[in-house]
């Protein structure tokens, strides 16, 4: 694939993301240096203007997020704060509910997990 394809296929992903809501990949493409702004990006961005197009309030934790919800748990846990009001107040800084605090401490000792897997695999 040439590079005049590829950038008109992360044009078009981050298109089609930003049109469920995902602006992550639309900011990162327009803070690069990739040219041209595509057909398809220009009528997201007609629309994100105008103020057709808005992010729904009932989207989903990023990544970036979760990891930054299970870390501020373990610091607070750290410094001697139960789990379940380091959770609510992890749940109250953010405004999202405390399933979604433990989700994301689920999810990050999950991800820890595979980490050390792979170590092992890798190096063992």
């Amino acid at each position: 694939m040439d590079e005049y394809q590829y950038v008109h296929d992360m044009a078009r992903e981050a298109a089609a993301r930003a049109r469920v809501g995902d602006w992550g990949p639309l900011i990162r493409f327009l803070e690069s240096d990739h040219l041209p702004v595509t057909k398809d990006l220009r009528e997201v961005l007609t629309l994100i203007v105008k103020g057709d197009l808005k992010r729904s309030n009932n989207r989903s934790a990023t990544a970036e997020q979760q990891y930054q919800m299970a870390v501020a748990v373990d610091i607070l846990k750290e410094c001697k704060v139960a789990t379940e009001s380091a959770v609510a107040e992890v749940a109250a800084r953010y405004k999202v509910s405390t399933g979604t605090v433990y989700r994301a401490m689920r999810e990050q000792r999950s991800a820890v997990a595979k980490l050390h897997e792979y170590d092992d695999c890798a190096y063992g």
